[in-house]
């Protein structure tokens, strides 16, 4: 800024029009001021995007009554994921006796979280996934919903962990490598 106001003020650029008095550049430079400011600087991790051709093929394997029943299953909590904006470890605080599915869509709590839980400003969070939600299979939340209704033993957990043979789920809390593996 100091160099700008020299620059402009050696090259007779009246007062007026000097970029260095600007309101816009005083402010942006004020705003890495903030940025640089405290010494150390990092990279910030952002997860990695979902590609809409994903989200396609989880809708249809959803839909596929073919395909083995825990795998439909983790898509449509692959979905419902996405759709809500969580992260894996925000199952943990996903009571399913305080999900439904409305006519508008499904509502569910998070009672725990990062974000949320016992001493935090919000205690619980409440989470919302449009039956407008979808891309090509408009029934993929209502088709998903059934298939985890099947899975109803009180539990303050959302996902378990599949049988050996896909067709259901155990009554264990799946951890994040769980869900990497059952990701891939």
């Amino acid at each position: 800024l100091l160099a700008l106001r020299f620059v402009e003020t050696s090259g007779g650029v009246r007062k007026e029009h000097q970029l260095a008095s600007s309101p816009l550049v005083i402010s942006a430079i004020k705003e890495l001021e903030l940025g640089v400011g405290s010494g150390a600087t990092r990279s910030v991790k952002k997860a990695p995007q979902v590609p809409v051709s994903f989200l396609l093929l989880l809708e249809h394997l959803v839909a596929d009554a073919s395909s083995p029943v825990f795998v439909r299953m983790y898509a449509w909590w692959r979905l419902v994921r996405i759709f809500a904006a969580m992260r894996f470890d925000d199952h943990r605080g996903l009571v399913p006796s305080r999900m439904s599915l409305t006519h508008a869509g499904l509502r569910g709590v998070l009672v725990r979280s990062k974000t949320s839980g016992r001493g935090k400003k919000r205690e619980e969070l409440q989470i919302f996934v449009s039956r407008q939600a979808f891309l090509e299979v408009s029934d993929w939340l209502e088709q998903g919903w059934l298939l985890w209704g099947r899975f109803n033993a009180p539990r303050d957990y959302f996902v378990g962990l599949p049988t050996p043979t896909l067709d259901g789920m155990r009554y264990v809390e799946a951890r994040y490598s769980d869900g990497a593996a059952m990701s891939r």
